[in-house]
């Protein structure tokens, strides 16, 4: 992966190795994203919560950053987001880490009762 690409805008997939699962994002800014998403998940802050446990239980070496799409308009990003989401099915339970089924969008994502109760916590 050159650096000339990641500095660019456009759709990535984070993907397990060892179970296939994916995660699909967009990002203006490739690099800084890839980065963001990386030291989430090696301080155990990353918000999805399926991805932190894949990340904690196989470890950095397990997981693989792709460029799935660059984009220079970047008003279609979400729009290419989700196609991305939906060939790939990383919002299904089986197959990906994305809570939810939409891009750029909470709508139809649940918090579960251990998240809600840390985020209870971290408000205190």
């Amino acid at each position: 992966m050159d650096t000339v690409s990641l500095a660019q805008s456009g759709i990535y997939a984070i993907t397990n190795v060892i179970s296939k699962r994916v995660y699909v994002g967009s990002a203006v800014s490739i690099r800084k994203r890839w980065r963001n998403h990386r030291n989430m998940l090696r301080n155990g802050k990353h918000p999805s919560i399926v991805l932190q446990s894949s990340w904690t239980k196989h470890g950095e070496y397990a997981f693989e950053f792709s460029i799935l799409e660059l984009i220079n308009d970047k008003s279609i990003l979400i729009n290419r987001e989700q196609v991305w989401i939906d060939l790939l099915r990383s919002a299904h339970p089986r197959t990906g880490f994305n809570l939810a089924p939409t891009a750029g969008s909470q709508l139809g994502f649940k918090h579960s009762a251990a998240a809600k109760e840390k985020m209870r916590a971290a408000k205190l």
